[in-house]
């Protein structure tokens, strides 16, 4: 077998059947995107795609997939006879050593190790995903990596509020870095851009692109995005880039490659990086119904008992405080339980960009105690004083569970703790099982301290 690498395909020749059958069959994965509906599973809604194409008697194939393609090899017995690497070669990937990075950081922070352990495993390849917690310094880890590249760098975001908050900090670090969004654009050799508005620049001014919240380049706009464009050096970073879905995350990593490191929640709580989450959990009756839909509006949204559980431990909890909801109806339920409405704002999709960040504003500035906030919240809001969280929305996606306690660990001046509330929802066959999700994605990340009320 011969191996040609591009930048951002690799052609495979020289294949006999059994070969090509297994590299074919090794990337095909079942899209079953459509196949959940009101009424329950559809298993011919399932479809089967194919990343291995063949061509002209070849295997194309996209770099993002190359360690494991090698890895498959060596497992299958399939001998590589030659490779041809024509990927782009940049000076920078060499061995560093820890001291010559460390000075890329902060001085004043005291635990940068994972911080350099990521870079050192991005300075070595062109594609690769970081896989790194809340508050484990994604921001840093990039603006090192810019400082050492010195290429001009694209960072996509999903978000108007990550871009803003992402410039404001890579302008502090003294690099240039312009913005790209609806309201408009600043040039820059270095630019941020939202991915709805990336189309307004010019596209070939970059060498270098990187995803924060890497687990959205499964969505189209990122997909139609990576296929019409060719960077030589591609990377994302996110929590959580393989979610809970095999097939999105291999159109993730077709494109950004697989995860090169890994930073490890319990690192960054045994080195004081962010606050141990205390997790109490309130259990509460449900009612049962026919489908997820149903369960959703009777025990989450319309559940009296709930809502005024909720409330209550808002208004008695003394400290800085975000509810998080799903939807804009349940939030205004909440919102009117809350006793005191000069110490809360309200905030969802209906708020303007200004509005939400001068909520945000007053959040921080200690003007009101209590956020409660719809899924705007989930991703890309940086709050250092949330010392309570009260997780009002159920559900059991991975990517939100630990988005949304992320919320409330990171640190601030006399935060010894992060309370965190959450809700077993039991009677109901859908809300009591992803209760159980949810409690077993915040063991498995890490988080021990978890009781029932």
């Amino acid at each position: 077998m011969k191996l040609l690498i591009k930048d951002t395909h690799m052609a495979i020749a020289e294949l006999t059947q059994f070969e090509k059958n297994s590299i074919i069959d090794k990337f095909i994965y079942k899209d079953m995107s459509k196949a959940m509906t009101r009424t329950g599973f559809k298993k011919e809604r399932v479809k089967k795609v194919r990343f291995a194409i063949e061509k002209k008697g070849n295997v194309v194939l996209r770099t993002g997939f190359l360690q494991e393609l090698i890895k498959h090899c060596k497992e299958f017995g399939i001998k590589i006879t030659d490779i041809k690497d024509d990927r782009t070669k940049f000076k920078h990937q060499k061995e560093y050593s820890s001291e010559e990075l460390r000075k890329y950081f902060n001085p004043n922070f005291k635990y940068v190790d994972h911080q350099i352990r990521a870079l050192k495993s991005l300075l070595k390849t062109n594609v690769g995903i970081i896989k790194a917690p809340t508050s484990a310094g994604k921001t840093e880890i990039i603006i090192a990596l810019m400082q050492i590249l010195k290429v001009p760098t694209l960072i996509l975001v999903d978000s108007v509020s990550l871009a803003n908050q992402t410039m404001e900090r890579i302008d502090e670090a003294g690099l240039p870095i312009g913005i790209c969004h609806g309201k408009g654009k600043i040039l820059a050799s270095n630019m941020i851009s939202t991915i709805q508005s990336v189309k307004k620049l010019n596209l070939t001014d970059f060498k270098m692109v990187i995803v924060d919240e890497c687990h959205i380049v499964g969505a189209k706009t990122f997909q139609d995005f990576f296929e019409s464009t060719s960077y030589p050096l591609r990377f994302g970073f996110s929590a959580t880039p393989d979610g809970n879905d095999k097939y999105r995350y291999a159109t993730i990593r077709q494109h950004l490659g697989s995860v090169i490191s890994e930073i490890y929640t319990e690192e960054l709580m045994d080195n004081e990086v962010i606050t141990k989450p205390e997790i109490h959990f309130k259990t509460i009756s449900c009612i049962p119904t026919m489908d997820w839909q149903a369960a959703y509006d009777a025990n989450i949204v319309n559940n009296i008992d709930r809502n005024r559980i909720t409330a209550e431990l808002a208004n008695k909890s003394g400290v800085p405080t975000l509810v998080l909801v799903k939807i804009i109806e349940h939030g205004e339920k909440i919102m009117k339980l809350i006793k005191n409405k000069s110490e809360v704002v309200w905030l969802n999709g209906n708020n303007t960009q200004e509005e939400r960040e001068d909520g945000i504003k007053k959040f921080k500035e200690g003007k009101i105690r209590i956020i409660i906030a719809s899924n705007i919240f989930k991703q890309g809001i940086s709050i250092n004083n949330i010392e309570c969280l009260i997780n009002a929305s159920g559900g059991k996606s991975k990517i939100e569970v630990l988005q949304k306690i992320g919320r409330a660990l990171r640190k601030s001046d006399g935060k010894s703790k992060a309370l965190v509330y959450d809700f077993i929802d039991e009677g109901n066959d859908f809300t009591y099982r992803h209760s159980l999700q949810r409690e077993r994605l915040y063991k498995e990340t890490g988080y021990t301290d978890i009781t029932h009320d």
